[in-house]
């Protein structure tokens, strides 16, 4: 899980300094600070791609569609319970059943792949 983690963070992070960015080119910022900025959320961006594409490995080789998609959704595009839920259209309690399902799945295919 640790791995999916670190994955949303870096999502978040990206878009969180993208954001950034686009504000501060709204105030009129100096476009030297912007490039600082810019070269961190590269940074961070490929810092993001380098974990999603490790991921996506062990995502292909799960065997429960409805798992990938919750962890995906969750740990891949950074989105909350809420927003799963309602994309999947199940009640809180049966994401809840896929996600520990699917986390399990994903930790043991991830462990035979360092193996």
């Amino acid at each position: 899980m640790e791995r999916l983690n670190e994955c949303r963070k870096a999502k978040l992070e990206a878009d969180r300094k993208a954001k950034q960015i686009v504000e501060l080119q709204e105030m009129g910022t100096p476009s030297s600070e912007i490039n600082k900025l810019g070269q961190m959320l590269l940074q961070e961006r490929t810092r993001w791609l380098k974990q999603f594409m490790e991921i996506d490995r062990i995502f292909g080789k799960m065997s429960d569609a409805n798992g990938m998609l919750v962890l995906r959704y969750r740990y891949i595009w950074g989105k909350m319970w809420s927003e799963v839920q309602q994309r999947l259209g199940y009640e809180r309690a049966h994401i809840n059943r896929i996600h520990k399902r699917a986390l399990k799945e994903f930790e043991q295919i991830a462990e035979k792949g360092t193996k």
